[in-house]
């Protein structure tokens, strides 16, 4: 089984939403993966579905899915489509437009089957946007995502994600194939981030944000107006909340962490991604 950093993958799977009469990159890329799987990457499993619809997305996601629990697939999942110009999800080959949140609830089972491996490639324009649906206190829907920060020709399609693939299987190194991806315009075009990365940056925006004095203390009062208004007795004070705040944070984080990266379904996890509050707050003041 191939071993890309943390990950560990044995196929790549094409999702095609590309609309009839438009260059169909996705097809060019399956026939470049079976000559990959001919003459560099023997035995490489290489899948290709064609996506109308959300019906057909659901559908394909979970025929996957059952076949990562049955068979133990764990896939790339390579889509190829349109971004929707807000940036805020896809529109399909049928014009139907599905959310990033709903594009992220499609693959999250699909995620927990192959036991937090799947690594998501989006060959559509302002791909890299799907990161914004990603939510640090529910089940990593991926473990990398790479994908366009802007808008992409078929032909940019068809040159960088060809040579990227290309230069994974030569060289067996995901940092290469990066290179690779961003040889034609440089860095910047494609963002690409991992579950664990993705975690300890939301953590330290959090910090920056939520919890100065002010933040805090803001919250607090939230908090116990919320509490005076679902009882008549009496509640704590403000200094008191922001105790308890500091004081469970640690806890709080360990809770999200575990569920995040799966712990309760693969122990394994646990020294595959030893994420610790510790290091998050040394991140935290090393900003």
């Amino acid at each position: 089984m191939l071993q890309p950093g943390q990950g560990r993958f044995n196929s790549i799977v094409i999702l095609d939403s590309i609309p009839d009469g438009e260059m169909n990159t996705a097809l060019k890329l399956k026939s470049e993966l079976e000559d990959i799987a001919d003459y560099i990457s023997e035995g490489l499993l290489s899948q290709y579905f064609k996506i109308g619809g959300k019906s057909d997305l659901i559908s394909a996601v979970e025929q996957i899915t059952n076949y990562a629990e049955t068979h133990g697939l764990k896939p790339w999942l390579h889509f190829e489509g349109h971004g929707a110009q807000d940036e805020s999800g896809l529109v399909l080959a049928d014009g139907e437009y599905v959310s990033w949140d709903e594009f992220r609830e499609i693959i999250v089972p699909l995620n927990v089957a192959t036991d937090l491996n799947l690594i998501l490639v989006f060959a559509t324009c302002f791909g890299g946007s799907f990161a914004r649906s990603m939510r640090t206190t529910e089940r990593a829907p991926v473990l990398a995502l790479i994908g366009p920060t802007s808008e992409l020709s078929a032909g940019d399609v068809q040159t960088d994600f060809c040579a990227f693939y290309r230069t994974f299987f030569e060289t067996g190194s995901l940092g290469e194939a990066n290179d690779a991806l961003n040889r034609r315009v440089g860095s910047g075009l494609y963002y690409r981030v991992t579950a664990e990365s993705f975690f300890y940056e939301v953590w330290i925006s959090y910090k920056q944000k939520m919890c100065d004095e002010y933040a805090l203390r803001t919250r607090a009062k939230s908090i116990r107006n919320r509490m005076k208004s679902e009882t008549n007795e009496r509640v704590p004070g403000v200094s008191s909340i922001v105790r308890t705040l500091r004081r469970e944070e640690p806890r709080q984080f360990c809770l999200f962490r575990d569920t995040y990266f799966m712990y309760d379904i693969n122990n394994s996890n646990r020294s595959r991604f030893p994420v610790t509050y510790e290091e998050a707050e040394r991140r935290v003041v090393s900003r």
